[in-house]
């Protein structure tokens, strides 16, 4: 799975500026935690993390 995560953090960089994100039927993903722990953890450019 952390392939689909680094896969998404790279396309993100590439668009870059600011990124509103919609999840429509969220309930129905499973691992929503996690889902929800990788995007809070989402890097910017020069790989920093933008939140805890």
């Amino acid at each position: 799975m952390s392939q689909v995560y680094e896969f998404l953090f790279q396309e993100l960089e590439k668009v870059g500026g600011t990124i509103v994100l919609v999840l429509d039927e969220i309930g129905l993903v499973d691992g929503l935690d996690t889902l929800f722990y990788q995007l809070t953890r989402s890097r910017g450019k020069g790989g920093e993390v933008l939140a805890a």
